[in-house]
Formats: C-alpha cells, sequence, structure tokens
C-alpha cells in the first residue's frame, strides 16, 4: 500500500511539473535563496520545461549589488540531453543549443576600475568553490560548454561614470557606447575559470550614437583576465575592412579604463583597408581626409607608445610606405616623436596635399 502511495504521488509531482505554472513557481523559489545567497537580485517570470530535455526561460533579470539592470534576456531555450549531463556533470556541463531572444548586458565601471559584471563573476566562482574543498586542485574548473548558440536582437551598453561624456554624433565615445541589434552565430562555446571562448560568425550591430555599422564579423574570440583575443578575424565595419588577428593585453580588466597607456595591443593586418571616416570616430581631425588605408603590418604597443614592422601602407592614387614605424605621444599628434625606417617607398605629391 505505501509502494501504491509513493508511485501514486511520484506520478502526480512528474505531471504537475508538465504545467509551466508549477514549473515558474518551483523555479521561483529556487531562484528567490540563490539571489539572497548570491547578493545580487535574480528574477524569472516564466519557465516552461518540456519533457527535461527542452528549457524556455522568459523575462530573465539580474540586477548588480546597486539594484542597476545588469542582464536582461527576453527569452533563452536551452536543448540538452539530460543522462548526458547526469553522467558527466563533475567533469563537464555541455548544453546542446541555447538561443537568446532580445539579450541586454550593462557593463558599469566602478571606482576602483572593475565592472560590476567582473565583481559577478568573481562571485559566481567564490560560491563554486565554497564549501568542502578537501581534495580540491586550484584551475581545476569544471568546464562549461555549449555546441551552438544563437543571439538575436542583442545590446550591449558600456558606462565608466567616472570619465565625461562626448555626444556629438562624429564621436564613438568608448567611454559611453551602446551596440544596438546585436545578432550572431556562436559556436564551441567554453567558460572555463576566467575564461570565456568562443567561434562567432556572421555578427552584425549598430553603435547608437555615431551610427558605426558592424556589417559582418567573424572570428575565435577569447576573453580571460590579462587578455582579450579575436583571432582569424575578418570583420567588414563601415567602410573598413580588417583582418586577420588582434589581442588586448592588461595587467587586469580595469586597465581599460587607461586605455591609451595600459593595454597593449597585439594585431598581425594582412591586405586590410581603413576608411578615414571610420578612424575618424576615433581621433577626429580624420575626418577631414578622404581616404583608403590599405595596409599590411605587425602592431606591438599601446596608443601611446607602439611600433609597427613588415609595414606595406599603400594610400592615394600610387604612394607607399614600407618597412617600420614608431611613434610615441598619440594621441596628442602635436607631442608625438616618430620614427621612420623606410624601404621601397614611394610619395605622391597630390597624395599628401590632403594632409597639411
Amino acid at each position: 500500500m505505501v509502494l501504491i502511495l509513493v508511485l501514486f504521488a511520484l506520478g502526480v509531482t512528474i505531471i504537475a511539473f508538465q504545467f509551466p505554472a508549477v514549473q515558474t513557481w518551483a523555479t521561483q523559489l529556487v531562484v528567490r535563496e540563490l539571489s539572497a545567497q548570491m547578493g545580487y537580485p535574480l528574477s524569472i517570470q516564466k519557465i516552461n520545461v518540456k519533457w527535461f530535455d527542452v528549457i524556455s526561460l522568459e523575462g530573465v533579470s539580474v540586477k548588480d549589488p546597486d539594484n542597476r539592470q545588469m542582464i536582461d534576456v527576453g527569452r533563452l531555450d536551452i536543448n540538452f540531453d539530460i543522462k548526458s549531463i547526469l553522467e558527466n556533470f563533475s567533469h563537464e556541463i555541455h548544453l546542446d543549443e541555447v538561443n537568446v531572444y532580445r539579450p541586454e548586458v550593462r557593463l558599469v565601471k566602478t571606482n576602483t576600475g572593475d565592472t560590476n559584471m567582473d565583481l559577478f563573476i568573481a562571485r559566481v566562482n567564490e560560491m563554486a568553490n565554497s564549501g568542502d574543498t578537501t581534495g580540491y586542485v586550484p584551475d581545476q574548473n569544471i568546464p562549461f560548454t555549449i555546441g551552438k548558440a544563437t543571439l538575436t536582437e542583442g545590446a550591449f551598453h558600456y558606462d565608466d561614470p567616472r570619465e565625461p561624456y562626448d555626444r556629438k554624433s562624429s564621436v564613438f565615445d568608448y567611454y559611453h557606447f551602446e551596440l544596438r541589434h546585436l545578432n550572431a552565430q556562436l559556436q564551441d562555446f567554453l567558460v572555463l575559470g576566467d575564461t570565456i571562448k568562443f567561434v562567432a560568425n556572421d555578427l552584425t550591430t549598430i553603435d547608437r550614437q555615431s551610427k558605426l555599422k558592424v556589417h559582418d564579423l567573424d572570428t575565435r574570440f577569447m576573453y580571460c583576465a590579462k587578455k582579450t583575443e579575436l583571432a582569424e578575424l575578418s570583420a567588414y565595419i563601415g567602410g573598413s575592412y580588417l583582418t586577420n588577428y588582434l589581442s588586448f593585453n592588461y595587467n587586469h580588466p580595469s586597465a581599460f579604463g587607461d586605455f591609451n597607456e595600459e593595454v597593449r595591443m597585439i594585431a598581425h593586418f594582412r591586405d586590410s583597408r581603413v576608411y578615414s571616416d571610420d578612424l575618424g570616430l576615433f581621433q577626429e581631425y580624420l575626418l577631414t581626409l578622404n581616404e583608403t588605408w590599405r595596409v599590411s603590418g605587425d602592431f606591438d604597443g599601446t596608443v601611446h607608445d607602439f611600433r609597427v614592422t613588415n609595414t606595406d601602407l599603400r594610400f592615394g592614387k600610387g604612394s607607399r610606405f614600407a618597412g617600420e614605424f614608431g611613434f610615441r605621444g598619440l594621441p596628442e599628434f602635436s607631442r608625438t616623436t616618430m620614427d621612420f625606417k623606410l624601404v621601397s617607398s614611394r610619395i605622391e605629391t597630390d597624395d599628401i596635399v590632403q594632409y597639411y
């Protein structure tokens, strides 16, 4: 009789959990407890579990400790193999496919130079490593992977309240910007410790203020505490085309608060072209030019102090610089010192008139 009652209760529970209202109620209980432990207000408006292999979440929200919106997702569809997760969760958590509709992420710099997202990730890692650490081996985190993902109509905000706004439409304000209509196909997504990796294809977006548009970007992306890398890069941005490697290297992500001095860039450009109107959004003087630079070369350094080697720079109707270039002092052009070691170069007088 007891066995019959247990089986009956189990059957009722399984049936009940097929109803979205019950699923949402149970999930919200868990979310409230998790939110209290983390110190980050979390909420999910609705959940629908379809036979334990597809989950749909609606109205997902994460606020930072100052109660500012940090992550919002209109709908999140997750496809997974429950049997595989149960068998492998001790060494890997894998989802087959994730579709993200209308996500919105807001990164805000704090007075320490960290972003609210840096602090959130640190809190997640702290909770993941809390508890019984017997036999714990540092840096042996469980990888979280996604086979493929689709990002649809997303938005990304970045704000550094320590810096003044520059609201001119002719400027890309890299202290305060908003990327809209963000769409992409992602593959081989990996989160391991402080490292995020994925392959991005067909990424498109537009900056709200300057209207600079990313028409199509493909890359093998990697982010960690010391480096942000775009390998195998192919990017059509505005009227420019960039390929094939770019990385930003720093001691801590807070270095982006002093980008010109603290972030070392390494780039390998091959058969790229840069349009003056695009670059002029970052240095207004260039907006006075009408130029497309065709460039190959290897860049190494900060904005303030860098060298370009193996350079082949072509512009105008027939001008060419080849060799090695060094610049120190940018972006203050009047105070910049330059070092040139040129070979096989040619200057057409008509090509340089507009630079005076």
